[in-house]
């Protein structure tokens, strides 16, 4: 068994200074880029489970990845970091 912790794309708190965070931010432009090239990578991986937590960035992230994979992602709802990042 193989198993894959990725963290999100990058999401606009992580581009911007701490005191204009937002909670529950989009993936920016380069985050989008960058979830388009995990999908593709992860599109050869062979999975069988795609999880994200409920947060949008991980969930357009998981998107990404699902659009190669088909998988269609399991939200687990006690997945998530603290800080909002």
């Amino acid at each position: 068994m193989k198993l894959f912790l990725i963290r999100h794309a990058q999401s606009a708190n992580n581009a911007l200074p701490e005191h204009q965070r937002i909670e529950d931010p989009p993936i920016t432009d380069l985050g989008h880029r960058q979830a388009a090239a995990l999908g593709q990578w992860m599109g050869t991986a062979r999975l069988t489970h795609l999880v994200a937590s409920p947060f949008r960035r991980s969930l357009q992230t998981a998107e990404y990845v699902h659009r190669t994979t088909g998988l269609v992602p399991e939200v687990w709802v006690d997945l998530h970091e603290q800080g909002g990042c």
